[in-house]
């Protein structure tokens, strides 16, 4: 039993999505732990500020689909300005606690981190998640630039 735990510890370990991103960042390793493909874009106006508070109100139920999911259609990472991004401090506290729970449950996520991690993005930029019934994940970040 204890051997099976050390095995297990270890290969978690050595497997996070962190430490795949620090023995390799070719397009190619992205491929093998995350088949789907990965866009990015970026958003602004009223559009995409209503898209966040939409997707940030349903954190709590995003990260419960996020912590369960083992694959992936699409991944799209969207870059929204600061000021979208800030909107967040401004919710109701437990929507707060459901994004920080959210950004929990992608670090646990090897596929949704390790697509961030590609893309040089922390979880502390997210802002919001979606998940559609096809398996479509959106994440919303903060643009720090």
């Amino acid at each position: 039993m204890l051997r099976k735990f050390v095995i297990a510890a270890t290969f978690t370990t050595l497997f996070t999505p962190g430490a795949l991103a620090q023995l390799s960042d070719t397009p190619a390793l992205t491929e093998a732990v995350v088949s789907a493909p990965i866009e990015t874009h970026e958003a602004s106006g009223q559009d995409a500020k209503d898209k966040v508070s939409e997707a940030a109100g349903r954190a709590e139920e995003v990260a419960r689909r996020i912590k369960i999911m083992t694959n992936a259609n699409t991944i799209t990472i969207v870059r929204v300005p600061a000021s979208i991004g800030e909107m967040v401090k401004d919710l109701p506290e437990k929507t707060s606690a459901n994004i920080e729970e959210l950004r929990r449950a992608i670090d646990l996520n090897a596929i949704v981190s390790y697509a961030l991690d590609s893309e040089e993005i922390t979880t502390q930029t997210v802002v919001a998640a979606d998940v559609s019934e096809e398996d479509d994940v959106t994440v919303y970040v903060r643009d720090l630039n």
